[in-house]
């Protein structure tokens, strides 16, 4: 029996378009029903100081999502299960979620690698039936929302992964990998099929044996 061949993707910008952290608190705010916490809400996004790379940092996600600790675990689980059909569903990349068919057609191991939060991601995932999604987690205690755990960007992504696969039992060579993302180099890198998902953003920075799948309009 040969190695398994695996395609990783991003999904942010990739599969998805848009960041959808923005995107998810912007529905949170929109379903709140206690104007204390959307003005908190409102107020961390209009006065905090955002970083300029498209990936948020652990810090400022805590600081923007800070005023809901305590939110109901299986009320935020509904949230975002309506986000993923409202949102998700309706701002694909359809050229990338092809590419996503066309490895499933395959029988490769599809898995999910995201900065974005499980919570949703979840759903996207059963969307495609896709059984593996490496991504950022949010903190529960009794049920009730803490924070978030630690970051999935860049070489993380690649740590955790290693914790979901026989990395000697992959066939790496004839793997796959998609990312808008020059943050994604150590994950682009480690395939032998590797594809940029450009929109419009500079490029300059991938390698010239890779390809790329353009998602601009």
């Amino acid at each position: 029996m040969g190695k398994n061949i695996v395609a990783l993707f991003d999904f942010c910008d990739t599969l998805f378009d848009g960041q959808s952290i923005n995107l998810f608190l912007d529905y949170l705010y929109k379903k709140e029903k206690n104007w204390l916490i959307k003005t908190q809400i409102k107020a961390r996004k209009l006065f905090s100081n955002s970083p300029k790379d498209d990936d948020l940092s652990l810090e400022h996600k805590n600081f923007l999502f800070s005023p809901l600790k305590g939110k109901d675990k299986k009320l935020m689980e509904t949230i975002a299960f309506d986000f993923n059909n409202e949102i998700l569903l309706k701002r694909e990349h359809k050229n990338v979620v092809e590419r996503l068919h066309w490895h499933q057609k395959l029988g490769h191991t599809i898995i999910i690698l995201s900065g974005g939060f499980d919570i949703y991601l979840q759903y996207y995932a059963q969307t495609y039936n896709i059984e593996k999604v490496v991504s950022t987690a949010l903190l529960f205690e009794n049920d009730n929302f803490l924070g978030i755990d630690e970051e999935c960007l860049g070489a993380k992504k690649i740590t955790k992964l290693k914790k979901i696969l026989f990395w000697e039992d992959v066939d790496w060579e004839h793997s796959y990998s998609y990312s808008d993302s020059k943050s994604d180099i150590p994950l682009l890198s480690l395939t032998g099929n590797s594809f940029v998902i450009h929109n419009k953003q500079d490029i300059s920075w991938m390698k010239h044996e890779w390809k790329i799948i353009n998602v601009s309009k």
